[in-house]
């Protein structure tokens, strides 16, 4: 099986700026020109002021999977707890499950309040004994049909065509 680049790797950077050492990373992206191929800066990773070993190995490890290149552990090898271990995920077969969208209720419930309906409805709705007020109950349908805008003969005509 053939090995494809992906012309992206890691590169450190080194600085000396009134006396201090600041060491760090840039994501970068072989691009081709017409003056040829040339090093296209996708993401900074950031300052770190004097990288600690275990934080420098972890660094390494991130630009030896990049360039293709993956450590194999050696049968007798010390396996310390201060070495961070790396996982390879195969994005294709992640998924999220029981997603829930929340901006439109959010929405919703702020122009709500934006336009005093709250305060409308408590004073002109009176409750009684029922157990959910009917402000409230006025504002859940309303933030319902804002949400999922449809008319009643819509909702007949779908579920006749089921």
């Amino acid at each position: 099986m053939p090995r494809t680049r992906s012309g992206m790797y890691l590169r450190p950077h080194r600085r000396t700026k009134n006396g201090a050492v600041y060491e760090y990373w840039s994501l970068v992206k072989s691009v081709r020109t017409e003056r040829g191929p040339r090093q296209k800066i996708v993401a900074s990773i950031g300052k770190m002021p004097g990288l600690d070993r275990r934080t420098r190995m972890g660094w390494d490890q991130i630009g030896a999977a990049l360039d293709g290149r993956v450590r194999h552990a050696d049968l007798f090898d010390d396996h310390s707890l201060d070495e961070p271990e790396w996982a390879t995920v195969d994005i294709s077969r992640v998924r999220v499950e029981r997603l829930r969208d929340f901006g439109d209720v959010y929405l919703a419930l702020a122009l709500w309040r934006r336009l005093r309906l709250d305060q409308f409805c408590n004073e002109q709705m009176f409750s009684g004994r029922e157990e959910l007020p009917w402000a409230l109950m006025a504002c859940i349908l309303t933030v319902a049909r804002f949400c999922a805008p449809s008319s009643e003969l819509g909702k007949n005509r779908g579920q006749t065509k089921g």
